[in-house]
């Protein structure tokens, strides 16, 4: 009763969402790149997801988010309850979930893509 489905929102209503929100749940099982994770983490928005893929090189548990088994809902739940249930944990997990996103910044991923290029062209 508690979810809303929005359907298609725009990028300044997605990042007002984010920062609305206390938690994100990803319930993706194969994601080749959790974007969705890392744009929740830049709003300061912990998550809650799947340890599948690429996901355990995002989220760090009791960090950033928690991440749970495939299909462990009870596991989901708990986590989110727990985030949930103290100011303080829910305080400390927006810091460090919005600290964990800075390091894919678009400038700093171009500036290492360069240096990469850069060495490899010199070689």
């Amino acid at each position: 009763k508690n979810i809303i489905f929005l359907g298609k929102v725009s990028e300044n209503q997605k990042v007002k969402l984010y920062q609305s929100s206390w938690a994100v749940l990803s319930t993706s099982f194969i994601e080749g790149w959790g974007m969705t994770i890392v744009e929740a983490n830049a709003c300061g928005t912990p998550v809650v997801a799947y340890a599948s893929g690429s996901i355990p090189e995002i989220v760090e548990n009791n960090v950033n988010g928690f991440l749970v088994r495939y299909k462990d809902i009870n596991d989901a739940a708990e986590k989110l309850d727990y985030i949930l249930e103290s100011e303080n944990t829910m305080k400390y997990l927006s810091k460090r979930s919005y600290e964990s996103s800075l390091k894919y910044d678009w400038n700093l991923t171009a500036e290492e893509y360069y240096k990469y290029v850069w060495k490899i062209a010199n070689e």
